[in-house]
Order: structure tokens, then sequence, then C-alpha cells
């Protein structure tokens, strides 16, 4: 069963990023990737713990984790990947000739794997047009994760027994001060410092925090709480979140690793089910976190077109509509996916059989 206050957090840091895209209101709305992170990180300890053998035994085993976790991924960020390249190419007035130069980086920003640095940035098209780092740049976040979750499990599963409490304490908290130290921040492209890979390196402290958050849950819940314990445990997840909302609200975010170790605490203790929130179960909070990820695919295509055309640029209400829009395109989006998938499997297993014959034949 789905935890209902998470589900709501995946959904307002969602909102968090689309205003911060937006030029909104929550100008460092960029710090809820972190919890994404956390997120990602805590389950993907979860998964280790749980199928530790399974993994010792098969060294692909991590890879495929990855791929089954990115590919509920694939229908979203595909539709983005193109809107986004015929956008562009309409917005910019590119030519058939630069389109075509263009399209070749197409497979592989679909499959994802720009987090490898493949894609080169500032390349020449033509006297006015050069590569970016990637189409549809805003889903950096999911193509570093690609990169950095089977980093992370190959970390923990062989080196767990000895180096667990450094790998989820000081290996993160290096990670993320060496990035500031040498960028003054953990946000943007960071173009002096290797672009990619260093924001790989951050997708892997992020994930890193989750798994310390997976292992704070896992102490906390062995434990027996008074109804003045739970009671505590609550205030300190709905403040903490709440907090780095307001912080969210500043024109620039100084205090980023606060704001990661105070998401790290949230999601252990939601998740270690000894708050009253584990008890709050809301259809509607369940079906907004499933809204989250086709919002967060498709918000900066909307943003982008209503700019383009000059709509909806009132500094009050205009960020609303917008919104809006984009969370009724994902609610479209989301509602085509769900009726092709049945279909899209049927297809799948059938060019499998295919091609592909029984080891009994």
């Amino acid at each position: 069963m789905k935890n209902s206050f998470i589900e709501l957090g995946r959904f307002l840091a969602c909102l968090m990023i689309f205003s911060f895209h937006a030029g909104g209101r929550f100008h460092s709305g960029w710090i809820f990737v972190e919890y994404f992170y956390i997120l990602s990180g805590y389950f993907t300890v979860r998964y280790i713990c749980n199928n530790e053998k399974l993994l010792l035994k098969d060294s692909f085993q991590p890879l495929r984790y990855t791929f089954n976790k990115i590919k509920r991924l694939l229908p979203y960020t595909s539709v983005a990947i193109i809107a986004d390249f015929f956008i562009k190419s309409v917005i910019y007035k590119i030519s058939v000739k630069e389109m075509l130069l263009y399209f070749i980086y197409l497979p592989q920003n679909l499959m994802l794997t720009t987090g490898t640095g493949t894609m080169p940035y500032g390349a020449k098209i033509s006297d006015t047009m050069y590569t970016p780092h990637m189409m549809a740049d805003w889903l950096w976040y999911i193509c570093a994760l690609v990169v950095a979750m089977p980093v992370m499990i190959y970390l923990l599963l062989y080196l767990k027994k000895k180096f667990s409490g450094w790998l989820v304490t000081f290996f993160p908290m290096l990670l993320y001060g060496y990035i500031i130290v040498t960028d003054g921040t953990i946000n943007g492209w960071h173009d002096g410092m290797k672009g990619f890979l260093t924001i790989d390196l951050r997708a892997l402290a992020g994930l890193f925090m989750g798994a310390a958050a997976y292992f704070l849950a896992d102490y906390i819940k062995k434990k027996k709480y008074t109804k003045l314990g739970k009671t505590i445990f609550t205030i300190i997840e709905i403040t903490g979140f709440t907090s780095i909302v307001l912080l969210a609200s500043l024109s620039s975010m100084h205090y980023e690793i606060f704001a990661i170790m105070v998401f790290t605490l949230v999601v252990a203790i939601t998740l270690s089910g000894r708050s009253y929130t584990s008890n709050v179960h809301i259809g509607m909070f369940d079906y907004l976190g499933s809204l989250s990820l086709p919002v967060y695919c498709i918000h900066c295509l909307v943003i982008m077109w209503c700019n383009y055309k000059g709509i909806f640029t009132h500094p009050g209400y205009g960020l609303l509509i917008i919104l809006c829009i984009a969370i009724v395109c994902a609610m479209v989006l989301m509602l085509i996916v769900n009726m092709l998938k049945k279909p899209a499997k049927i297809v799948y297993h059938g060019i499998k059989k295919a091609f592909i014959a029984d080891d009994g034949m």
C-alpha cells in the first residue's frame, strides 16, 4: 500500500520544481529534486536488502533492476523528448537540414543515456545552431539516475559489510561538498566541472542519502513509542517538509545541505511507519503522487509553448493557468499510457515469440 504522505510530498515537490522553471515564487524549487533522489535511494536499498543473494549471484541484476525502474518512465520521457524536438524546431525556425542533423541525437536521448555524457554539448550543427546538453534538458534528473543507480547498488552490495556506515554518511557529504566548494552550489549544469559527470555525482549523493534514510527508518522501526513520541515524529515530518517549502521561496538557496538532511529525516520518519501520517490513506493523494511523473515530464513543454505564444503571461494568475494546463495534459497522457499498457505487452510478447524460440524447441 502506498504511503499517502509520501505521495502528496512527491506531488508538492513537482509543483516546487514547476514554479522554479516557470519563474514563479519558489526560486529555489530545484532543491526538491533531492527529495526524489532520496526516495529512489530508499527504495533501492530496500530492494538490495531483500534480494542480496540474487544480486550477488548475478552481476547483471543491478542493471536489470535499474532498467525495470526506468522503463515505466519511458512512455512519458519519450513524449517529452519528441515533443521538445518539434516544439523547438518551430520556435527557433530550424531548417530541414538542421532538423536532420539534430535528429541524429534523438535515439540516445530517447534511451536516456545522455547521463553518460555521450551527447556533445555545444557541437556545431549550423552557423546559428549548436547542440544543447540534451533534448528536453529538464529530464537530466532521470538521465543521471540511469547512471548513478547501478553504481550505488554495486558499491553497497560489495562494500556493505565493511563500509556501509561511511557510504551513507560521509561519502554523500563529500560528493555534495566537492560540488559546492568547486561551483558554489549543487544546482546547475556545472560546465566548468565536466558537466554531466558532476550531475551524476549529485545523483549518486542523493541516492546514498536515501540509503541513510532507509537505515535510519529501520532503526526507528525497531523501537516502540508512546502517543507523545508518535506526535513528535508527526510534527517533525510536517514542519520539516514545510520549512523547506518556505526556504525554497527565497531568491537563492544557501541551505542546501540543511534541506537535504531534513528531507532525509522526513523520509526516514514517514517510511518507518512510526508517525500518525502512516495511518492516513487518501486515494486523492495517491493519485496526485502518480500524476507527479507525467507532470514533471511535460511541464516545461507547456511553459515553453505558452511563453512562445505570449499567452497566460499575467504575473498573478497566468502561472496558475499554465499549471492547470500542465496538470490536465498530464492526466490525459497518464490515461492514454495506462490504456496502452496491455496492448503494448501483447505486441511485445508477440514480437519476442516471433524472434526467440522456446528452450524446448
